[in-house]
């Protein structure tokens, strides 16, 4: 039962840390998007 409880803990940390990374690339991407455009 412990081992199942970490393995549920690692997956949870690692889909957590996706999901932030997702977000800090899609934040990125917006933010050059609009720099890019005022360059224009």
């Amino acid at each position: 039962m412990h081992f199942f409880e970490h393995l549920m803990d690692a997956k949870n940390i690692m889909s957590s840390t996706f999901g932030f990374k997702k977000s800090l690339a899609m934040c990125l991407s917006r933010e050059f998007s609009n720099t890019s455009w005022v360059r224009k």
